[in-house]
């Protein structure tokens, strides 16, 4: 049987180490030449950034939010934008 190959970011790529979906409307909000590629997560917040300074976004705007693969090497890269997590205090 074979096992899932895991994917890689067309901008810098480093093999997934996150897999997510996030609301279409944050993701178009990409430059035009990502919109229709997988990007790691860090590239994602780079991109984002980069097209719309100041964009934030919360947890619940995700859609999935998982790690795969083996977090083994973190000093390829620095996390780029801004994620906020609203911090909603629960009952």
């Amino acid at each position: 049987m074979m096992g899932l190959k895991q994917q890689t970011c067309k901008k810098c790529r480093a093999k997934m180490r996150f897999e997510f979906s996030i609301k279409d409307e944050i993701w178009t909000k990409l430059p035009a030449k990502w919109i229709d590629q997988i990007l790691c997560m860090e590239c994602f917040l780079v991109e984002l950034e980069k097209a719309n300074p100041d964009q934030t976004f919360c947890l619940e705007d995700f859609k999935f939010l998982g790690i795969v693969g083996g977090l083994t090497n973190w000093n390829n890269h620095s996390f780029g934008g801004i994620l906020h997590d609203t911090g909603r205090e629960r009952d």
